[in-house]
């Protein structure tokens, strides 16, 4: 089955080693992969989990926040590697899913909103007020934020 954003031209895939076997992608089918998020406009690499790091984890229909990664995860067999060009509209969630796997990477809680009262009784925060009063902590992820290119 194709996905409607592989159809309309959203999503590019280019196969670069091929895979062993094809692997029906059901609900709860856990996978492991590595992953390298790149600018296309000028070859800048954003993050890379490869090598010598541990494959990120994902678990089909549980809700990754990425959800294009688990679209484009679908279309691959065992063991291949692709290369993937998607467009900015699907992905609006890029940066706030890469400030914490980097995050969880470094073994800090990226719950912590950074105030000095956080936890106090009476402080409340949310993500997205933190971001837009501080940024995301990493100056390419607040770059991403501001401009449209390709990843």
């Amino acid at each position: 089955m194709t996905s409607p954003n592989f159809v309309k031209g959203l999503i590019e895939k280019e196969i670069v080693k091929h895979g062993s076997q094809l692997i029906e992608a059901v609900d709860e089918t856990k996978i492991k992969f590595f992953y390298r998020t790149v600018k296309t406009s000028d070859g800048t690499v954003l993050d890379d989990n490869f090598p010598g790091k541990e494959p990120l984890e994902l678990i089909y229909g549980k809700q990754f926040k990425l959800e294009v990664w688990e679209e484009c995860l679908k279309t691959m067999e065992l063991h291949e590697v692709a290369r993937f060009t998607v467009q900015r509209e699907l992905l609006s969630c890029y940066a706030l899913v890469a400030k914490s796997l980097r995050d969880i990477a470094k073994g800090k809680d990226s719950s912590n909103c950074g105030d000095r009262e956080h936890g106090s009784g009476d402080h409340h925060c949310c993500g997205m007020q933190n971001m837009l009063k501080n940024g995301l902590g990493y100056a390419d992820l607040d770059e991403f934020l501001k401009f449209d290119w390709l990843i």
